[in-house]
């Protein structure tokens, strides 16, 4: 009998340094695993004199796969809900490999603000038997 095991997974998230880009692995997925769900919670607002502070969420493939620099308001705290290609047309996006899910940290172009903190969530469907 088939089934369909949803799970929830988080990872906090904050920057190692205000101006300085970066990408970290935040989520392992497996072969067979859909991201159907993803969402950002800006738990502390990134404060700074400029709009450039950038955050995503995706893939090697796909660097805004489900949540694109458009998705949250960094400077505002709150839930927000990803859109990324991976969400936006399907039932999630299925991965055929093992892979790693990304959080893009896209720095603020002033040396000024505060360092914020976010909290990235996925829903994962695990597909049973593959």
């Amino acid at each position: 009998m088939a089934f369909i095991n949803l799970r929830k997974r988080t990872f906090k998230f904050e920057p190692a340094s205000y101006t300085t880009t970066a990408t970290s692995a935040a989520f392992n997925v497996s072969a067979g695993d859909v991201i159907v769900a993803a969402f950002v919670r800006i738990n502390t607002a990134f404060d700074g004199t400029n709009s450039d502070t950038a955050l995503e969420l995706g893939d090697g493939g796909d660097p805004n796969r489900f949540i694109e620099s458009g998705d949250p308001t960094e400077s505002t705290a709150g839930l927000y809900q990803g859109s990324g290609v991976g969400l936006a047309d399907d039932f999630g996006y299925i991965y055929t490999a093992d892979d790693t899910i990304d959080v893009v940290f896209t720095r603020d172009t002033g040396a000024d603000g505060t360092e914020g903190t976010a909290t990235f969530t996925i829903i994962v469907a695990e597909l049973a038997p593959i």
